[in-house]
């Protein structure tokens, strides 16, 4: 006695069917998330850190000599380690 496939004859195109759209809402999910990751990436560029103080142009040398006190008190080295710095030039070469 052979067994018949007749109930099987359309399953094929719906599993495709189904395969398409969960594909579909993969790719649609991982693009939604890049494009939210650049804007807020984008958003985090623009934003000035509050330490940071706009100034118009410097007009007069009093003016010129107190932005260079204090560009010259900031501390910028203050979290260099130079054994740190020395350890990854060392393992990139």
């Amino acid at each position: 006695m052979k067994y018949s496939h007749k109930s099987e004859a359309g399953l094929s195109h719906i599993l495709l069917f189904v395969l398409i759209i969960v594909v579909a809402g993969l790719v649609g999910l991982v693009g939604y998330r890049v494009m939210n990751k650049s804007s807020e990436d984008q958003q985090a560029s623009n934003a000035t850190p509050s330490s940071v103080s706009e100034v118009g142009p410097i007009t007069s040398k009093a003016e010129l000599e107190s932005a260079e006190a204090e560009v010259d008190s900031a501390d910028i080295d203050s979290e260099l380690n130079p054994a740190e710095l020395d350890e990854d030039i060392n393992d990139l070469l």
